[in-house]
């Protein structure tokens, strides 16, 4: 199976997205739209991740890729793939996810 062809955003783009319902983040000069984690969070329900709710919701349109590293073990890393929709701007020289 071919890799698919990622749309090219630019960081004005992302920057739009911040909301629970519409929720895009930068990592690695990719693009994630990270709206269907970011609804079903437990946190939003749970006092324990209520926290980590509040530090995504800070993250979404923008570069998260240091906090990103910074707390993620590398099994959430690979699952990031199914959230990626295009490349930043200019990263557009990475085809793929």
């Amino acid at each position: 199976m071919a890799p698919r062809q990622l749309k090219i955003y630019t960081r004005e783009e992302v920057q739009k997205h911040t909301k629970r319902e519409d929720a895009w983040i930068i990592l690695h000069g990719k693009v994630y739209n990270i709206t269907p984690h970011i609804i079903n969070h437990p946190g939003w329900t749970c006092g324990c991740g209520t926290s980590t709710v509040i530090a995504i919701m800070n993250s979404l349109g923008t570069d998260c890729s240091e906090e990103f590293e910074e707390v993620h073990s590398p099994a959430t890393k690979a699952q990031m793939t199914y959230y990626c929709i295009g490349t930043l701007e200019e990263d557009n020289e990475q085809d793929k996810c």
